[in-house]
């Protein structure tokens, strides 16, 4: 998978529609329910769990493999059971429920 500290991105050849970007080890667990509750709607969903990562290296691998979506779950996120989407297209963000990003994933 890796070479050269390169990653690997043919695996991800079809449309990725859900890149999920952890902030902090403490939530991991919400963002495992997150990707879990994401697959059971058949969202094709990847996590990025190395939360030692700066923001901006999570979200430049969410932009490599083509998500359609980022959804961010930091702190915030965790306490208020909310994610933050992003469409990685236009750039906009909002908080929303994850039921709310199932639909919002799926209606794009």
């Amino acid at each position: 998978m890796l070479e050269n500290n390169q990653i690997d991105l043919t695996r991800f050849e079809s449309p990725i529609d859900v890149a999920v970007l952890v902030m902090g080890d403490n939530n991991v667990g919400y963002a495992s329910r997150v990707v879990n509750a994401l697959r059971d709607a058949e969202i094709t969903a990847v996590s990025y769990l190395d939360t030692e990562k700066k923001f901006k290296n999570q979200i430049e691998y969410a932009d490599k493999i083509r998500a359609k979506f980022s959804m961010i779950i930091g702190d915030n996120e965790v306490k208020n059971q909310l994610v933050a989407l992003k469409d990685m297209k236009s750039g906009n963000q909002q908080s929303v429920s994850v039921a709310d990003a199932i639909k919002m994933v799926k209606a794009a």
